[in-house]
């Protein structure tokens, strides 16, 4: 399943940062460690969306809150561009992972980081750049060796014919011996 999107809209002026057209509201997306990250752009001038030149650019980064010349700790530096004009959405997609990123979660709940958006557009001489927003990463307790307790299997033993092992099947599939000591009391 891919991920909900979660939308920001970036005015391309100011490089401000919000949950809404020309709004002033903090935006602080949530992603869930491990699993799809799917943020959404939408790019504001003079309070209406606009489309960037074809051929633009963009980079999306994550970092520890205060490290701006820190490792980045998500990194996503392709987008999609959906819809034209006033609908024109630019997405970045990728798995919020990484040993870095695991690292500094490590066993928290969930931690807020540092995150920035640069875009440039070809007729530009420099990049431009988002204000720094806030993103918050939650913990996955699921593992990729995380298995459930084996708990419908049909289990057999029997007893060999010498009387020393039981043979213990699963659902019929030999699974190897239990063997039998006697100890005189």
């Amino acid at each position: 399943m891919t991920p909900a999107k979660r939308t920001i809209y970036i005015d391309t002026a100011s490089g401000a940062v919000s949950s809404s057209i020309g709004g002033q509201a903090v935006v602080d997306p949530q992603f869930i460690l491990r699993t799809g990250a799917n943020l959404e752009i939408a790019f504001v001038t003079n309070g209406a969306v606009v489309e960037l030149q074809a051929n633009s650019t963009g980079r999306f980064v994550i970092k520890e809150l205060g490290e701006g010349d820190g490792a980045a700790l998500f990194l996503d530096t392709a987008w999609d561009k959906t819809g034209t004009g006033t609908s024109t959405r630019y997405t970045f997609t990728g798995e919020m992972d990484g040993t870095a990123l695991r690292t500094s979660l490590a066993n928290g709940l969930s931690k807020q980081y540092g995150a920035s958006v640069l875009f440039k557009e070809p007729a530009d001489t420099y990049d431009s750049a988002s204000l720094p927003f806030l993103v918050t990463v939650n913990q996955n307790y699921h593992r990729s060796d995380d298995a459930a307790p084996l708990v419908s299997a049909d289990v057999t033993l029997v007893l060999n014919t010498d009387g020393n092992a039981f043979e213990a099947f699963v659902s019929g599939v030999s699974k190897g011996f239990l063997h039998i000591i006697n100890v005189a009391p």
